[in-house]
């Protein structure tokens, strides 16, 4: 089940990327939330399952997990877990690796700490619990799930407010130069309509000549067609300083315009219908991506 934690939000990427009506989803995926969470109050449950290994009743184990001598001698199993829940919710290249670490470190921690008690307590919910977590690391690893952390396109929710707006373009892709129509624009890209469009990946050069005070030369990639191949593309810039700052100023206008795009609400991104698809139907066990 833990591998499809993922899916239902990943199967609307695509469509965020280069849709003209884009969607909104200002927050992280429901299951980077979650595991991020439980990963956080880790500690918690750290010690009522310690409590219930060694045989001693809950209230008294708390008292003494939160007293300082404990703190002194196991401090890993607080910090480490809530340092794994913290990468787990940034979702950057170096939080993953900073996941990986401090869930490492608590693995040999943990490991040195049976060794300790090794006659008090049994081996096979330890092993369960090593399993678990084994789980959760070999989840991390699968490459759509590792490539939300190395791909900053996939985080849709780090992206800048969109606008709509009717500009007229001229691109050019291997000195071939082209007309255009910009339908929305934003400060890292644009949707692009055009009677030839580029190829996915390709780097094309985008002028937008003076249009009521609206200008700018741009670089950008094709970043997906997808279902949108027939209406236009997403184009993500390349900026430079001058290219950066021209941005900022077409957003400003349209800013003051009122032109920004609200999109489309999907009722699927609230955490009750996620939660009930999840459980009932089973529906996306695999990460996957729309076609």
């Amino acid at each position: 089940m833990i591998t499809g934690l993922l899916s239902r939000d990943l199967t609307s990427v695509v469509r965020i990327l280069d849709s003209p009506y884009p969607l909104i989803m200002r927050r992280k995926p429901w299951s980077i939330i979650v595991l991020a969470f439980l990963h956080i109050v880790a500690p918690i449950g750290n010690i009522a399952f310690n409590a219930i290994l060694t045989k001693k009743p809950l209230a008294q184990y708390f008292a003494m997990a939160f007293s300082w001598a404990y703190l002194q001698v196991n401090w890993y199993v607080f910090v480490l877990p809530i340092v794994a829940g913290i990468a787990i919710y940034m979702c950057k290249k170096s939080s993953f690796y900073i996941y990986l670490v401090a869930i490492s470190a608590l693995f040999v921690f943990s490991y040195s700490g049976y060794l300790s008690k090794a006659g008090t307590i049994s081996l096979l919910p330890v092993i369960a619990v090593y399993l678990v977590n084994i789980g959760v690391v070999a989840f991390f690893m699968m490459p759509a799930v590792r490539e939300i952390y190395f791909n900053p396109r996939l985080r849709w929710w780090e992206s800048k407010p969109r606008y709509a707006c009717d500009l007229r373009c001229f691109f050019g892709v291997n000195n071939k130069s082209q007309e255009g129509e910009i339908r929305n624009f934003s400060e890292n890209g644009l949707f692009l309509k055009a009677e030839h469009l580029p190829a996915d990946g390709d780097v094309i050069q985008i002028e937008i000549p003076n249009q009521g005070g609206y200008h700018g030369t741009f670089e950008g990639r094709v970043i997906h067609h997808g279902d949108q191949n027939r209406i236009g593309c997403g184009i993500e810039f390349n900026h430079n300083k001058q290219s950066s700052a021209q941005a900022k100023a077409i957003v400003g206008e349209l800013h003051k315009q009122g032109r920004m795009l609200q999109g489309r609400v999907l009722a699927e991104d609230s955490f009750s219908y996620w939660l009930k698809s999840l459980l009932t139907s089973g529906k996306g066990f695999m990460p996957r991506r729309d076609k």
